[in-house]
């Protein structure tokens, strides 16, 4: 759910199902846009950031800004334990940096951020399945240009804030140049996208 000054602006649903959730979810079928006033915002959720046809939509639907909040569970880790916690936020940075091209690919700013800590145990499963909520936690603010402009330490797993000030005229410098590719790309030869693998 998206939240503005004023109260509730809307909600998006996670369309894509990942690893055990689609045993007990319902993915959710359309891709809502936000104009929040100050820019246009659209959100992709977890693993649908995984998709770059739904960042793709969004950015062809007017999104400036992308919201990608996340739940991972990647790598198992003890609280207190620096260097269990160190390599579970090290690579949590690593697969959040792969969102720079998110943001290079559809010139918009992208917001990454993971739920901090663990959300209890699954009974059902041993202590070090890899579906275990366990969560590194941190987030990264990337800029249209897949700069990295913002983002948590990796040292250790706890709450955290960042804050970072998005300028207009970043993203209006991007889109304004003249090799933006979204103006040149061939979709007549796009139909393909839709094929399923073998």
């Amino acid at each position: 759910m998206l939240f503005g000054p004023s109260g509730y602006v809307g909600k998006q649903r996670k369309i894509h199902l990942s690893r055990d959730e689609k045993n007990h979810y319902a993915g959710g079928s359309t891709i809502e846009v936000f104009d929040i006033g100050k820019c246009i915002v659209g959100t992709t959720i977890c693993y649908d950031s995984q998709f770059p046809e739904l960042s793709r939509i969004l950015m062809l639907k007017g999104v400036e800004v992308q919201l990608m909040p996340h739940a991972m569970r990647e790598c198992h880790w003890r609280h207190g334990d620096k260097v269990s916690e160190r390599h579970a936020r090290h690579h949590l940075h690593k697969l959040m940096s792969r969102y720079c091209m998110r943001a290079w690919e559809n010139y918009c700013f992208v917001l990454v951020t993971d739920q901090a800590g663990r959300a209890g145990v699954v009974e059902t499963l041993s202590i070090d399945d890899v579906n275990q909520p366990y969560h590194p936690g941190g987030a990264m603010i990337i800029g249209p240009d897949a700069e990295i402009l913002c983002q948590t330490q990796t040292e250790q797993i706890r709450d955290e804030m960042i804050i970072q000030n998005l300028r207009a005229k970043d993203l209006k410098a991007m889109r304004d140049h003249e090799n933006f590719h979204l103006r040149t790309r061939r979709t007549d030869l796009f139909e393909d996208l839709l094929l399923r693998p073998n």
